[in-house]
């Protein structure tokens, strides 16, 4: 059944069409990030990474816009659950993060093949981690968006700016503490974008054991927003 509603959210969302600007901009992006040479590996991915991030946010934003609430009934009642059905939207968003993070790395690393692009060998860790920071925050970026939604903020103006400013936020997070330190205190709540890069400042490769504390405060941060989401949306149903 689930892969019966991940099919159907797919063909609804192509119909849509509402892929093709957010596609459009990551193309965009990527010409122009890469179009360097000798670049870093770990600051480029990590930017791209952020990028992906908002990109994610966006998408996220629009999907759950202008929803067919007659279609939205019968598949809840088909899987007789308000859980699932937006458990059934959150996988669906994970599956077009990775879409994106198999794009974000492997496009760069194809790329440096031919013109040896980045300044250091890319090793088997630099791929590897690369795609697990882009798959968590690509899937922290399309909750975001989703949170925002119009069932839960009618007010698409704030909502459009809430966004810009969680995205602001969690992109700069790490300057902000850095000039004000009791920030640290109110800053935690925006994602961790600042921890990955910290964790890995300075480092010409990416390694596992430093992913292993900003990736469990991803996940954590994946279950809390999930959360969120679903308790709201069995609140505010239709």
């Amino acid at each position: 059944m689930l892969i019966s509603v991940l099919k159907y959210n797919f063909k609804m969302y192509m119909k849509s069409h509402k892929y093709i600007m957010p596609f459009f901009i990551f193309i965009i992006y990527m010409v122009m990030a890469y179009s360097i040479r000798l670049l870093d590996i770990v600051g480029s991915m990590v930017s791209s990474a952020a990028f992906l991030f908002a990109l994610m946010t966006w998408i996220g934003f629009t999907y759950c816009s202008n929803i067919e609430l007659i279609a939205e009934e019968v598949l809840i009642l088909k899987l007789k659950s308000h859980t699932r059905y937006w458990v059934s939207k959150i996988i669906f968003m994970g599956v077009v993060g990775v879409f994106f993070s198999i794009l974000s790395v492997g496009l760069p690393i194809i790329y440096n093949l031919i013109c040896n692009v980045f300044k250091y060998p890319v090793t088997f860790s630099d791929i590897v981690v690369s795609f697990i920071i882009h798959m968590f925050l690509s899937i922290i970026g399309a909750l975001i968006g989703m949170l925002l939604q119009p069932r839960i903020i009618s007010n698409r103006k704030m909502a459009i700016l809430g966004a810009i400013f969680i995205v602001l936020m969690s992109i700069i997070k790490g300057p902000v503490i850095n000039e004000v330190p009791y920030s640290k205190y109110v800053m935690w709540i925006f994602p961790p974008i600042n921890e990955v890069s910290t964790a890995y400042l300075d480092l010409m490769h990416f390694n596992i054991a430093n992913l292993i504390m900003p990736l469990i405060i991803m996940i954590i941060y994946i279950f809390i927003e999930s959360f969120i989401l679903i308790k709201r949306m069995k609140k505010v149903l239709f």
